[in-house]
């Protein structure tokens, strides 16, 4: 994320090489999740709040990753996951939080 948004110098190798850990990250995720429904265990737990938040960065690299159409499984759980009352509720302060910088 910090290349991509407040590093002075565009760095198109770094920003690149951040993409393909995200895409192989989600690649894995995606193979993992088409028998589970929870990342660890049978319920909600750390693992699926962490990622939910670490994919709020997806939007930085729209141009490179589309999940929906690559991921299919991986973004269908993320919906899901962000659809929890919890979930939504700091996904909204979070935003709010932001717009009030």
């Amino acid at each position: 994320m910090w290349f991509t948004i407040y590093h002075a110098e565009k760095l198109p190798s770094t920003i690149e090489s951040y993409a393909n850990e995200i895409r192989r990250v989600s690649g894995v995720l995606d193979r993992v999740l088409k028998d589970k429904e929870f990342l660890v265990g049978d319920k909600f737990g750390y693992a699926d709040a962490a990622f939910v938040t670490w994919y709020l960065i997806i939007p930085l690299f729209a141009d490179r990753i589309n999940l929906e159409a690559d991921f299919p499984v991986l973004n269908a759980w993320l919906e899901h996951m962000k659809a929890r009352p919890a979930i939504a509720r700091i996904l909204h302060d979070r935003e709010a939080a932001m717009k009030a910088k």
